[in-house]
Parts: C-alpha cells; sequence; structure tokens
C-alpha cells in the first residue's frame, strides 16, 4: 500500500514538472512584427513608442543605428523582445528595419503625446 502512494506522489511530481517545464518555451517565442505608425518620445529619456495604426498596440522600439524622430511616421519589421528595459511602456520590439512611410501623416502633438504602461 506505502508503495503504491509512493509512487502515485512520484508520478504526480513528474507530471508536474513536464508542465511547468513546457510552459516558459511557449512565453519566450519570439514573434515576428510589422507595424506602421507615429513615432512618439516615451516618458524615459531615450526611449521610442509607435502605436501601430491597423491593430492600436503600443511598441517599444528598440533600434541599433540610425532612430526615427519623434513625429515621424514609419513602416517597421521586427521581432518581439523578451527582455528587461527601462522604458516601462508598451511591447518591446527588436526593430530589423524601417522606413520612412509616406502614406501617413503624423500630428505635431503625436511626436510628444504621452501613453499609458497598458494601451
Amino acid at each position: 500500500m506505502k508503495a503504491l502512494i509512493l509512487t502515485a506522489a512520484l508520478l504526480g511530481l513528474a507530471v508536474c514538472v513536464l508542465a511547468q517545464q513546457s510552459k516558459p518555451a511557449q512565453a519566450n517565442q519570439v514573434h515576428a512584427v510589422h507595424a506602421s505608425g507615429c513615432v512618439q518620445q516615451g516618458v524615459e529619456a531615450g526611449c521610442l513608442l509607435m502605436k501601430d495604426t491597423q491593430s492600436g498596440k503600443l511598441y517599444q522600439l528598440l533600434i541599433r543605428g540610425a532612430r526615427p524622430e519623434a513625429g515621424m511616421a514609419i513602416e517597421m519589421t521586427g521581432s518581439s523582445f523578451r527582455g528587461v528595459t527601462s522604458c516601462m511602456q508598451g511591447q518591446p520590439v527588436s526593430v530589423a528595419k524601417w522606413s520612412r512611410s509616406a502614406a501617413q501623416q503624423c500630428s505635431a502633438g503625436e511626436a510628444t503625446q504621452r501613453r499609458s504602461a497598458h494601451p
């Protein structure tokens, strides 16, 4: 009887361990992002944000090299970023490529508009 209880407990523990190991792998998946909108300054210095015109999602733009200016309409492609950032606004995206969008115009207020951490 003790052996049966011990076996059942070990089996339950093994199932819990396997379930915990599979969840982080799903949560850490990187997703491709394609969006366009107006670049804004974030609350924190040096942070750039953009609200996608189609989905309404607020993205934190992580860009190496030349950066767009606040108030500029851009189209960008990149991938979701799962690390820690100091901006604390929007969904972080590692931008692979961006370009100015001639199809969209930004208002002067959009350049300095402050967004909350939750769009």
